[in-house]
């Protein structure tokens, strides 16, 4: 058949793998080059989907008229909640169509009848399952079990996705600390137009945050640790350039000691005088290779912010994968706009932390 289903009970709060042993007939192709659509309903073969939709494409073994193996399926914590004690239905649908199947021909020459379908194993006595059925083609209720392993977490998770364990690997990341700099000539020449705001920008131009590097694509790009006036204690990198001229610049740090076989999310805020558009751009990026030298280089995976000026938002990049050992974190403001000089744009950056993403299943909630 095109579609089975099974039903069951669940026991965790969220849905880890499942995994459904089939075979494919000789006048098939392989389960290798068959894919089938997975989708959780509750309450039975017709309810409402939960969480989303996967395709599984099959493995197993051939020997040239016949293949058996199986579909399988894994999920993030939280992507398919369960409630314990409520019944669901784990769909499995083939994709195939006749278009993919036919002109297959197997080892003893025989062409593809262009069905799609597959035969799902079944459960046999004492290896039964009292509390579930099997379907067929999402209505026809089948004599047995269908022969499927169903993992699930234990414990529910709020917002797995950015769960994040260890130290925080970044040096600096909230700009407390910093060292003078020297302020150039051709800053203190600048008319000011009255902005008392930039007129802060060039006197605390000097201090510059430490262990981040300064990079300027246009040499007009400035450098500076601020301190909001309303709270002067907390400090923040600031990009901008001298008059409201167009400029590109910002930071770079590189973090070193890093693992392949890990992956490393960023956390932090931003904030900008223009929200994103054509003229004004704030970014935020990591390189999974760890240069610091080339702030166009296409590995550097960019996120554009804020959506909204003037309010610092939350840093939200995708978790990066290091290529060796070490990567590199990048802010950067860039504006085309020569209309700034009464309101000079100008780029914040705070709070950045790079932590270790946390791959373990969800834990006990704490007493």
């Amino acid at each position: 058949a095109g579609r089975w289903t099974q039903t069951y009970v669940a026991r965790g709060r969220s849905l880890a793998a499942a995994v459904l042993y089939a075979a494919v007939g000789g006048a098939q192709p392989p389960l290798s080059r068959q894919r089938v659509a997975v989708r959780v309903r509750r309450e039975g073969p017709g309810g409402e989907v939960c969480g989303p939709a996967k395709i599984a494409i099959g493995n197993g073994a051939y020997t040239g008229d016949a293949s058996w193996g199986a579909f399988g399926v894994a999920y993030a914590p939280g992507e398919v909640p369960l409630k314990p004690g409520r019944r669901y239905a784990l769909e499995f649908a083939s994709l195939e169509t006749q278009e993919t199947l036919e002109g297959f021909v197997n080892i003893k020459g025989h062409l593809s009848d262009a069905r799609p379908g597959f035969n799902p194993y079944r459960k046999t006595a004492p290896d039964t399952y009292a509390e579930g059925a099997a379907h067929k083609n999402g209505a026809e209720e089948m004599p047995f079990d269908l022969d499927l392993q169903v993992i699930e977490y234990e414990f529910a998770a709020a917002d797995w996705a950015r769960a994040v364990q260890g130290p925080d690997l970044l040096a600096n990341g909230n700009m407390e600390s910093y060292e003078p700099g020297q302020e150039l000539a051709s800053d203190a020449q600048t008319p000011l137009k009255g902005q008392s705001g930039y007129r802060a920008l060039r006197r605390n131009a000097a201090r510059q945050p430490r262990d981040w590097k300064p990079f300027a694509i246009d040499p007009r790009a400035r450098h500076a640790v601020m301190s909001a006036p309303e709270n002067p204690a907390n400090h923040f990198a600031c990009v901008f350039a001298a008059g409201g001229e167009p400029f590109d610049g910002g930071f770079v740090q590189r973090v070193e000691g890093l693992s392949r076989a890990e992956s490393y999310r960023l956390a932090g805020r931003v904030r900008a005088s223009w929200a994103a558009d054509f003229e004004h751009e704030t970014a935020v990026g990591l390189d999974p290779s760890g240069q610091e030298t080339d702030p166009q280089a296409p590995t550097i995976q960019w996120r554009r912010y804020p959506p909204r000026h003037g309010v610092f938002v939350p840093v939200d990049n995708e978790p990066v994968r290091p290529l060796t050992n070490a990567v590199s974190v990048w802010l950067r403001a860039r504006s085309t706009w020569r209309g700034d000089a009464f309101a000079p744009f100008r780029a914040d950056f705070d709070e950045l932390a790079l932590r270790r993403v946390d791959t373990r299943p969800p834990a006990p909630p704490a007493p």
